[in-house]
């Protein structure tokens, strides 16, 4: 990839221009501003080459300026993560609060992770991986001391078992769950069994009963048939009984309102 075009910016570069202070030309935009009918006169005889003439040979894991696209990164700000050759590093921070950006060398910063710190007070520090292009706020194994590592194993190690054990929990309480159903569904059907033997002991008690209740119909029945004047005085005498005890009640009932002033309450005896 080279730089776009310093005339159109859309297009990417193919020509530079040393006459035009080595500006960078795609080959419309070049031919446009020299060898056109509306070229000032004299630039027809700019001197130029190729954008791609003095690109440095990549080795092994190296990779272009990401200004120039023309010589090897040698340093990366730890601020941008933007990776440059000496001359271009100077060139785009050399004013402002970009002079004051870190940089690394580029063979450490492609190894792996690498501390960010933040750029102003309360930015956090976070990790970036030149390899992967991870980020992460959680400091990587990798930059760990001893300590910090023995730490960072043993919180593994204690949340591992946390996992575990909640996996079991969550396991045991489907379980109880289960069985909760279960009983609950065998109480049920227990219950409603109880209640279809208790009916059926009902219905078979009243039926005994009235059988009972009709053999002693048809018995009294029986009995006064052969002794019509014993079984009258038998019911005369109930009957006499019933009224006395029918009498004594209005007695009582007589006293107690007199008692509690409603009215004269007269007791008779017969």
């Amino acid at each position: 990839m080279f730089p776009p075009c310093a005339q159109c910016n859309r297009v990417e570069a193919r020509k530079i221009c040393f006459d035009c202070g080595s500006k960078n030309y795609c080959n419309d935009c070049f031919e446009t501003v020299h060898n056109s009918e509306a070229a000032e006169p004299g630039f027809a005889g700019h001197r130029w080459k190729g954008a791609d003439a003095d690109k440095e040979t990549l080795q092994t894991g190296e990779r272009y300026c990401i200004s120039c696209n023309v010589r090897a990164s040698k340093e990366v700000c730890r601020i941008c993560r933007d990776h440059y050759c000496h001359q271009c590093f100077k060139e785009t921070h050399a004013v402002g609060s970009l002079v004051d950006h870190p940089t690394i060398p580029w063979d450490e910063y492609r190894k792996g992770w690498q501390e960010v710190k933040g750029r102003v007070e309360g930015e956090q520090t976070y990790y970036f991986h030149a390899t992967t292009h991870q980020n992460t706020y959680e400091k990587p194994v990798e930059l760990m001391l001893d300590d910090e590592r023995k730490e960072h194993d043993l919180y593994l190690k204690w949340r591992a078992a946390c996992e575990a054990h909640g996996k079991k929990i969550e396991k045991l309480q489907v379980e109880l769950e289960k069985l909760q159903y279960e009983k609950d569904t065998k109480w049920y059907e227990d219950n409603q069994q109880k209640s279809k033997d208790q009916q059926e002991l009902d219905e078979l008690r009243a039926l005994l009963m009235a059988k009972v209740d009709e053999r002693n119909r048809k018995y009294k029945a029986f009995l006064a048939m052969l002794n019509p004047i014993k079984t009258y005085r038998e019911r005369r005498r109930r009957l006499k009984q019933e009224r006395e005890i029918y009498r004594k009640s209005l007695l009582l009932s007589a006293a107690d309102r007199a008692k509690v002033g409603l009215g004269p309450g007269r007791v008779t005896s017969t």
